[in-house]
């Protein structure tokens, strides 16, 4: 297993995925990530502030 390079989905720009997130994910049983790490962030903080405003549908 070598590092991936993945294009984020939401922005655009190349980010890598190393062989430890990758043993990691593959472990969990998690497929591999779509978003780069500030895009996640990003949207993990909108589904929060969602669910504090009461708005949150899923």
């Amino acid at each position: 297993m070598s590092n991936q390079v993945i294009k984020c989905q939401d922005c655009g720009e190349d980010f890598n995925f190393t062989e430890r997130d990758q043993a990691f994910y593959q472990e969990k049983g998690f497929l591999p990530p779509k978003r780069c790490h500030f895009c996640r962030k990003a949207r993990k903080e909108r589904h929060l502030n969602k669910e504090k405003e009461g708005n949150y549908n899923g």
